[in-house]
């Protein structure tokens, strides 16, 4: 329980939504019909939906994870918590070099449905993000967010306030 708790307070810092237009405040049903498909066997299933999307946080295999569903209730993507060992080897090297004076806050897992072109807001940005790690840094007040792709290349993404 505790580690739901803390993913899902790092997940809605991370993935912030503008307020939705068009898009009403409850959990379409259809998007609940259209998780059953999408994941099977999870459990503690918690929905929610703070603006553009339907969320999800679940246990699925042991981790903590939330996917987002768009207004035609179809799946946009997942995140999940990752820890810094997690990243690419290339990445990690690269972080601890160039943001040596840095600490790790958070590390997330953006993975995309590229069947469907709704883009992600991580980090109040909108993101037409592949599958990627974002590594939330801070440095006293300074605080900023690296992409990471799969194969450790690593670029700048956000600076945070």
């Amino acid at each position: 329980m505790k580690t739901l708790f803390l993913s899902a307070a790092a997940l809605f810092m991370v993935v912030m939504t503008s307020e939705a237009n068009s898009f009403d405040k409850v959990v379409s049903n259809l998007s609940k019909t259209q998780f059953s498909q999408d994941f099977s066997h999870v459990q503690h299933a918690v929905w929610s939906h703070p603006g553009n999307f339907d969320e999800v946080i679940f246990q699925r295999q042991g981790h903590t994870m939330t996917a987002y569903y768009d207004a035609g209730s179809e799946l946009v993507g997942t995140t999940s918590s990752k820890k810094f060992t997690d990243l690419p080897l290339k990445a990690q090297s690269k972080i601890r070099k160039e943001y040596q004076d840095y600490n790790v806050v958070s590390v997330i897992r953006y993975d995309d449905n590229e069947n469907n072109g709704t883009d992600m807001q991580l980090f109040g940005v909108t993101a037409d993000a592949p599958d990627s790690y974002f590594v939330e840094l801070s440095k006293g007040a300074k605080k900023e967010v690296l992409q990471v792709s799969d194969e450790g290349n690593v670029s700048f993404f956000q600076a945070l306030k």
